[in-house]
Protein backbone atom coordinates (compact mmCIF):
# COMPACT_ATOMS: atom_id res chain seq x y z
CA UNK A 1 0.00 0.00 0.00
CA UNK A 2 2.81 2.43 0.88
CA UNK A 3 4.47 1.75 -2.47
CA UNK A 4 1.25 2.71 -4.29
CA UNK A 5 1.06 6.01 -2.39
CA UNK A 6 4.74 6.80 -3.04
CA UNK A 7 4.44 6.02 -6.75
CA UNK A 8 1.22 8.02 -7.03
CA UNK A 9 2.90 11.05 -5.42
CA UNK A 10 5.81 10.70 -7.83
CA UNK A 11 3.57 10.55 -10.90
CA UNK A 12 1.46 13.43 -9.60
CA UNK A 13 4.69 15.41 -9.27
CA UNK A 14 5.54 14.67 -12.89
CA UNK A 15 2.08 15.79 -14.03
CA UNK A 16 2.20 19.01 -11.97
CA UNK A 17 5.67 19.94 -13.27
CA UNK A 18 4.62 19.27 -16.86
CA UNK A 19 1.43 21.30 -16.40
CA UNK A 20 3.45 24.24 -15.07
CA UNK A 21 5.84 23.97 -18.01
CA UNK A 22 3.02 23.83 -20.54
CA UNK A 23 1.18 26.77 -18.98
CA UNK A 24 4.25 28.97 -19.07
CA UNK A 25 5.40 27.80 -22.52
CA UNK A 26 2.07 28.58 -24.17
CA UNK A 27 1.62 31.87 -22.27
CA UNK A 28 -1.47 30.83 -20.32
CA UNK A 29 0.17 32.19 -17.18
CA UNK A 30 3.14 34.41 -16.34
CA UNK A 31 6.07 33.61 -14.10
CA UNK A 32 4.51 35.50 -11.21
CA UNK A 33 1.14 33.74 -11.43
CA UNK A 34 0.23 31.82 -8.26
CA UNK A 35 -0.88 28.72 -10.23
CA UNK A 36 2.50 28.37 -11.91
CA UNK A 37 4.29 28.64 -8.57
CA UNK A 38 1.89 26.24 -6.83
CA UNK A 39 2.31 23.63 -9.58
CA UNK A 40 6.11 23.94 -9.31
CA UNK A 41 6.11 23.42 -5.56
CA UNK A 42 3.53 20.61 -5.59
CA UNK A 43 5.31 18.86 -8.45
CA UNK A 44 8.71 19.06 -6.82
CA UNK A 45 7.27 17.91 -3.48
CA UNK A 46 5.77 14.81 -5.10
CA UNK A 47 9.03 14.02 -6.88
CA UNK A 48 11.06 14.58 -3.70
CA UNK A 49 8.81 12.21 -1.74
CA UNK A 50 9.21 9.54 -4.41
CA UNK A 51 12.96 10.09 -4.66
CA UNK A 52 13.43 9.85 -0.89
CA UNK A 53 11.71 6.48 -0.85
CA UNK A 54 13.85 5.14 -3.71
CA UNK A 55 17.07 6.83 -2.48
CA UNK A 56 17.40 8.74 -5.77
CA UNK A 57 19.87 11.40 -4.62
CA UNK A 58 20.19 13.41 -7.87
CA UNK A 59 16.41 13.73 -8.06
CA UNK A 60 16.24 14.75 -4.40
CA UNK A 61 18.83 17.48 -4.93
CA UNK A 62 17.39 18.95 -8.11
CA UNK A 63 13.83 19.06 -6.80
CA UNK A 64 14.84 20.45 -3.40
CA UNK A 65 16.66 23.26 -5.20
CA UNK A 66 13.59 23.70 -7.44
CA UNK A 67 11.40 24.24 -4.37
CA UNK A 68 13.90 26.61 -2.74
CA UNK A 69 14.20 28.71 -5.90
CA UNK A 70 10.41 28.88 -6.23
CA UNK A 71 9.91 29.80 -2.57
CA UNK A 72 12.66 32.39 -2.79
CA UNK A 73 10.99 33.97 -5.78
CA UNK A 74 7.60 33.97 -4.06
CA UNK A 75 8.99 35.63 -0.92
CA UNK A 76 10.80 38.18 -3.05
CA UNK A 77 7.55 39.14 -4.80
CA UNK A 78 5.80 39.41 -1.46
CA UNK A 79 8.60 41.60 -0.08
CA UNK A 80 8.67 43.80 -3.18
CA UNK A 81 4.90 44.25 -3.11
CA UNK A 82 5.11 45.42 0.54
CA UNK A 83 7.93 47.84 -0.32
CA UNK A 84 5.85 49.43 -3.08
CA UNK A 85 2.96 50.23 -0.74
Amino acid sequence: MLLVVIDTLGWAGVIFCLMAYLLITYNYVTLDHWLYQLLNIAGAAGLITNALYYHDKPNIWVNTLWVLITLGRMFRWKWLSKMRK
